[in-house]
């Protein structure tokens, strides 16, 4: 009945380019569902890439000569710019996060393999090439938007797998290059104008892919955040510049520029918002403040109203209004994305932001009349928001509570009592008992009682406490201090040991530097490698063994032991007998009463094992338990709990 309604309202105006939308949001759901979660971080970003087309709007309105003249044309200069930034450095981007998922030994690919990657961008560039030449450009250039678009449909579908990921994120390039290609063909510009374009285009690019490729892996996430800024910045001047251009004339018109200006100030303040928390340079607490969903709610009625009072302005008259508009938004985008909670929440932020961006792409296709701009927007909308639903599954939150719409869920309950420090964070995460702070460097405890646990934060405890972390090791020993080894934190990988004494609730650095601190202790000897996800556990004797862990690609197979007594690190390489484990990380490890230490699955260089082993200190033998014992074993998996009963 909607599209009814819509449909006699609009005419073919409105029909055409919804029926676009409709199918392609269909298309892009079919394909996202059947990507791995292993690679909804690279979907995400080169979803992101892909959202650059916003490039194309900022072409259409750029003019003058070889510098822009009209504020309309300086406006579509800086989308095209800053959208080039984004598409060079979303793709290099997408290129070194699906190079985390090879073996750091594999073997280079050879240049056939690399003429295959380039082949779908080659194809499509020859055969607009070669109409150009037969002067046929302009019979063309609709074919060859639909095959920019079918490129950045196959570049999703590609992500499904990690064989054909590397090709996805080829394809994906090759569509949104033939997109830009058409559009500049199709322009019908001066040479100065033309000259203006490449420039602008060379410089963003070039400057896209220099930052993605000099940023570190770890900073990939806020990277990402980063980008995806200046999609929204692209969207409004965009819609800014073509609302000029336009004279502020046509009803549809209005509407798509006011929802792209509105959308793409949210993903703009939100998304450097998000960028800010991932990178530590302000709190990763919700914000809090008196009457804040009151404050959301007037916002929303602002934007309301300014689209209510642009529809009735006359001409240019609503330049103002539009203006209004985006900056209300913009104030709204910071609140949503400050009201993220630890790095979770603000990744899950991010996805909506991407959602988002492609409404506001779609909105760029229906004022432009440009059915590739409808169709990628429509692709990155419903990935975004496949993703987003995905994730919400995975934390086992519903969409409306993930959103911050209802009030957070009651706390979850036990009448366990143990400790823990770091982990990931999410301020409405519902996952049992252990609640876990990313980066947060606090100690909590689960205090005991008769009928109910709860958690208090050790805030005032004293000492050098450890910065905050994740994937460390962590361990117990009988005399009541919890000691804790590397892990990743701010500072990058870490090797330090610290340890808390429950009693006194003070902290103590061992040994490992911290950013060139050294330790408090004259601990000898010579300690495990800076790595995260390593076994941890203590021996019936009270001694710490450590084992393996990981660095990028790097899988260790060491084994040290820390003697709190004589404060000595010990290498046992080579001293050890029996079958040792293959290198791995975030395998689960304890000590058992028998004065074993057991060890379970984690992660290999050859992917995830399931593998089961014992390591008697006494003897200093490993042997290999997996064949030998009856029964149902667990399936191969990583970040395993592992815990020895008293029996």
């Amino acid at each position: 009945a909607v599209l009814m309604g819509l449909g006699l309202l609009g005419g073919e105006a409105v029909t055409i380019p919804l029926t676009v939308l409709v199918l392609a949001c269909i298309a892009g759901a079919q394909v996202v569902y059947g990507v791995t979660p292993a690679l909804h971080s690279p979907l995400m970003s080169v979803t992101n890439a892909i959202s650059g087309m916003t490039a194309v709007g900022g072409l259409v309105c750029m003019g003058g000569g070889l510098l822009p003249v009209t504020p309309a044309q300086w406006l579509g200069a800086a989308a095209v710019l800053v959208s080039m930034v984004n598409i060079g450095g979303g793709f290099v981007m997408t290129n070194r996060m699906l190079g985390m998922f090879q073996k750091k030994d594999a073997p280079k690919a050879p240049l056939s393999a690399s003429l295959r990657l380039a082949l779908p961008a080659l194809v499509l560039l020859a055969g607009y090439a070669a109409a150009t030449a037969c002067g046929a450009a302009s019979q063309v250039v609709g074919m060859m938007l639909a095959g920019s678009a079918v490129c950045c449909l196959l570049a999703i579908g590609g992500l499904a797998t990690q064989e054909t990921a590397a090709f996805g994120n080829a394809v994906g390039l090759a569509g949104v290059t033939g997109g830009l290609v058409a559009t500049l063909g199709s322009a019908g510009v001066s040479s100065a104008v033309y000259t203006q374009m490449a420039a602008t285009m060379g410089i963003g690019g070039a400057f896209g892919m220099a930052v993605a490729n000099k940023i570190a892996v770890t900073d990939l996430p806020q990277l990402v955040a980063g980008f995806h800024s200046l999609v929204g910045a692209a969207a409004v001047a965009t819609a800014v510049a073509s609302f000029i251009v336009e004279g502020g004339v046509g009803g549809l018109h209005r509407v798509a520029s006011y929802a792209a200006a509105v959308i793409g100030a949210i993903i703009l303040t939100g998304c450097i918002v998000a960028f800010a928390k991932l990178q530590g340079r302000i709190n990763n607490s919700p914000l809090a403040f008196p009457l804040k969903r009151t404050a959301n709610t007037l916002l929303a009625f602002g934007l309301l109203a300014c689209y209510l009072a642009l529809t009735v302005a006359p001409g240019l008259a609503g330049l103002s209004l539009l203006l209004l508009g985006s900056a209300t938004a913009g104030v709204l985008g910071i609140l949503v994305a400050a009201d993220a909670g630890g790095d979770g929440d603000v990744l899950v932020v991010i996805t909506v932001l991407n959602s988002a961006s492609g409404w506001a792409l779609c909105a760029q296709g229906f004022v432009l009349s440009n059915s590739l701009l409808t169709i990628v927007a429509a692709l990155t909308a419903s990935s975004a928001a496949i993703l987003f639903k995905i994730m919400c599954v995975a934390m086992n939150k519903s969409i409306i509570s993930t959103l911050g719409i209802l009030a957070p869920p009651p706390s979850p309950k036990s009448l366990s009592g143990c400790g823990c420090i770091g982990g990931r964070h999410s301020s409405r995460r519902r996952c049992g008992a252990w609640i876990l702070a990313f980066y947060l460097g606090a100690v909590w405890l689960l205090i005991q009682s008769l009928e109910v646990g709860a958690w208090k934060n050790r805030e005032w405890n004293s000492g050098v406490r450890p910065a905050g972390r994740n994937t460390m090791g962590m361990a117990c020993s009988t005399d009541g201090k919890l000691y804790v080894f590397g892990g990743y934190s701010t500072q990058g990988f870490s090797n330090e040991l610290h340890v808390f004494d429950l009693a006194s609730q003070y902290w103590l650095h061992l040994s490992g530097s911290i950013a060139g601190t050294p330790p408090e202790t004259g601990v000898t000897g010579t300690p495990p490698a800076a790595s995260l996800g390593m076994g941890m556990a203590f021996s019936a004797d009270g001694k710490l063994y450590v084992f393996g862990g990981g660095v990028f690609h790097e899988r260790l197979d060491d084994l040290h032991v820390f003697d709190p007594a004589d404060m000595v690190w010990t290498d046992l390489r080579g001293s050890i007998g029996g079958m040792p484990p293959e290198g791995r990380r975030l395998m689960g490890m304890a000590a058992s009463a028998d004065g074993k230490l057991y060890m379970f699955g984690g992660e290999g260089k050859n992917g995830v094992l399931g593998d089961f082993h014992a390591f008697d200190p006494a003897s200093k033998t490993w042997s290999d338990l997996t064949d030998s014992i009856s029964g149902t074993s667990p399936e191969p998996k990583w970040g395993v709990g592992m815990a020895a009963s008293a029996d």
